[in-house]
Formats: C-alpha cells, structure tokens, sequence
C-alpha cells in the first residue's frame, strides 16, 4: 500500500512523463494539497524518480 506521498508522486509522475501531459491530475494534486503536502510530494518525487518535480513541470502550466 502507497503512502498519500507515494500516490502523489507516482500520479504526478505518470501525468507527465512521455508525449502529451495529463493536466486535469496535475492541476486536481497541486492545486487541493497544503503546503506541508506538496513538501512532502516534492521530497518523495526526488526520492523516487532522482529529478525535481518543479523542473519537471515547467513549462506545463
């Protein structure tokens, strides 16, 4: 079972890796989490996935 941090990156991560993004789950994660959470979210993305998740998604918004 995933943490909601875990969840959270892997949705991110998912939504915009390769051709096109998904932005309706960009948009519902980063605009409906505190910002203890979105902490949390940026720590477990580069955890995860080596990269930060703001550099990831400059650009899409």
């Amino acid at each position: 079972m995933m943490t909601p941090q875990e969840y959270d990156a892997a949705a991110v991560y998912n939504a915009i890796k390769g051709l096109g993004t998904d932005e309706s789950t960009l948009i519902e994660i980063l605009c409906t989490r505190s910002n203890e959470e979105i902490i949390a979210l940026k720590k477990q993305y580069k955890s995860a996935y080596g990269k930060d998740v703001e550099r990831r998604c400059i650009g899409y918004f």
